[in-house]
């Protein structure tokens, strides 16, 4: 991993799952040639990106709950050839970096448009409303509250959040991310992080995942396209109710729900649910 000789306050991490989070590396890149003031960009998952894959042995984004986050590593030092690299070395190594910077923004994307688009932060009592000036920044309203110990957001909860950029079925609005992510990262660099109302969000848990097996299984594909943060009827709910048990109906909702996927064939969309204001 290369580390910075005299690294700025601020990181952003790109292409966690490798080569296809196209924004990531379309914003490194970006950075390479033309340097965001205050800001450092890194690789996350080197194998992977190296591999031109999303992962070689392990999705990284989910590997960080077996990591001991008080342990010091020696960070640089992981090998993207070793077989615990994507389970153990790298995720550790993430931890280091990310808690020695003020803030960290890992970014992410999805092949949707923006309707699609989302921030992710921890559920946890040192996540601050503060973070939320970068999805104000970013133009994203929709906010998934976080409680999975296997993502590194859990582990870094007060200076670290997660951004998911559409970046269009065909890649067509990849410029776009990256626009707006220099714009923001910039503004904060100049400015700070601004204050914003935790009111002028939305606020969602991911309640469950459905690969597309069980999707086909139950017959999902037939029931139709939902769009992004679209109310899934309470049909379907019912048919995943018998699948996997989820809390009695309320608002719940699509995150992706079409069936495609940098993981072509193995992921269908997923459920969330809505869920109050966390900084109320």
């Amino acid at each position: 991993m290369h580390v910075p000789d005299t690294p700025n306050s601020d990181l952003a991490f790109a292409c966690m799952h490798g080569w296809p989070e196209v924004v990531g590396e379309a914003l490194h890149e970006s950075a390479a040639a033309n340097p965001i003031n205050g800001w450092d960009t890194m690789i996350a998952n080197e194998a992977a990106f190296i591999a031109r894959t999303r992962f070689v042995r392990r999705n990284m984004s989910l590997a960080f709950e077996e990591v001991d986050t008080d342990e010091e590593v020696e960070v640089g030092k992981a090998d993207p050839s070793d077989p615990d690299y994507e389970r153990l070395l790298r995720p550790a190594e993430l931890v280091q970096v990310a808690k020695k910077r003020r803030r960290v923004l890992d970014v992410h994307d999805v092949p949707l448009d923006r309707r699609g688009e989302f921030v992710e932060i921890a559920d946890s009592d040192q996540a601050s409303a503060h973070l939320l000036g970068f999805a104000a920044l970013l133009d994203i309203r929709n906010i998934l509250v976080c409680r999975d110990k296997r993502k590194l957001v859990l582990h870094v909860p007060d200076k670290l959040l997660t951004a998911e950029l559409g970046r269009g079925s065909h890649n067509q609005f990849v410029g776009d991310c990256v626009e707006r992510l220099r714009g923001c990262l910039g503004e904060v660099t100049l400015n700070g992080v601004p204050e914003v109302d935790s009111n002028a969000f939305e606020y969602f848990e991911r309640k469950m995942e459905i690969s597309t097996p069980q999707a086909e299984a139950l017959g999902l594909p037939k029931r139709g396209r939902i769009e992004p943060f679209e109310a899934i009827p309470v049909g379907t709910l019912a048919l995943l109710g018998g699948e996997v048990e989820l809390p009695p109906y309320g608002e719940y909702v699509a995150d992706y729900w079409n069936g495609e996927s940098s993981a072509p064939g193995k992921w269908f969309g997923s459920v969330l649910y809505r869920v109050p204001n966390p900084f109320q």
